[in-house]
């Protein structure tokens, strides 16, 4: 079958891999190199997403114009066999047994797959890296755990190859944890997710926290808990360049103004939200205020 596909024209075998599962492509691209380069050639024209939760599954999204498209679900099982009757599969430079279920509604197949693996993690960053490697318009949103500085830096290297960094949150991981200073890790974090649109990074955050002011960040958006530490300085010098701020557990004033009157200019609308401390920068023209007119934060009661 895929030497009679490898003989087809390219637009042949470009709607042959819009039409087929997504799970059945990416066994196509492992069978052989020229398998391999078909394969990616025929996948460059369409974006995918991929969407990976640390410990628990790895979902990949095709996505038309026009349509809905295929989506991959590899739910992630600790456990080296399964009882009942799996496959072999391979993907990158591993093989693991997978249980396999396909549904086909309105043209979109949505494949369900069971991966039985020695070691999760393992299998995750060798799938990511394979992946961010294969589809050049892929975009990609993780939600990770901060168990370890070494874990957090194999994940990031992983996806390195990615088109784009959508979304990625670092939350608190208390089982399993190894013992670091949570000044290293929330650092990594923000060094290794520049490329990112949308940070959230839920690790309480020590008050003498301290991160270099010479490199603004310029997310879309970023919360961060326990932000006892950002100080008016670092607010200016750090966040001043992202579209969204949230900055929890943290109570400041903070001023603007439009330095020329009549001057368009970027302004910030500040609120206090049920006892969290909210930035939301607009990104829209402004009029030049008067001193009435300065946006205030102020706690509510």
């Amino acid at each position: 079958m895929t030497i009679g596909l490898l003989r087809f024209p390219f637009l042949v075998q470009k709607q042959i891999f819009e039409e087929i599962d997504l799970l059945a492509v990416l066994s196509i691209t492992m069978l052989s190199k020229k398998s391999h380069a078909t394969a990616k050639a025929c996948l460059r024209h369409h974006k995918y997403h991929l969407c990976y939760d640390e410990d628990y599954s790895i979902l990949l999204e095709r996505k038309f114009e026009t349509e809905d498209g295929h989506t991959l679900d590899l739910v992630l099982i600790d456990q080296a066999r399964p009882l009942f009757p799996y496959q072999l599969w391979r993907i990158g430079n591993q093989e693991v047994l997978i249980k396999s279920t396909s549904i086909e509604s309105n043209g979109s197949i949505t494949t369900l797959t069971q991966v039985y693996c020695d070691n999760i993690l393992d299998f995750a960053m060798e799938t990511l890296q394979y992946l961010s490697r294969l589809l050049p318009k892929l975009s990609v949103t993780m939600e990770l755990k901060a168990r370890s500085v070494d874990n957090f830096r194999k994940t990031m290297q992983s996806v390195k190859s990615a088109g784009e960094m959508e979304e990625i949150s670092v939350v608190e991981h208390i089982r399993d944890r190894d013992p670091v200073s949570q000044h290293e890790l929330v650092k990594l974090v923000l060094d290794e997710c520049q490329r990112v649109k949308h940070l959230t990074v839920a690790i309480p955050t020590p008050d003498n926290f301290e991160y270099p002011t010479n490199m603004p960040f310029n997310f879309d958006s970023i919360s961060m808990d326990t932000a006892r530490w950002v100080s008016k300085e670092h607010f200016i010098k750090l966040f001043l360049s992202c579209k969204q701020v949230e900055l929890h557990s943290k109570m400041m004033r903070i001023l603007l103004q439009s330095s020329n009157p009549g001057q368009k200019a970027h302004g910030w609308s500040i609120c206090n939200l049920t006892g969290l401390l909210a930035f939301i920068m607009a990104r829209h023209s402004l009029r030049s205020w008067g001193s009435s007119q300065v946006p205030r934060l102020s706690k509510t009661q």
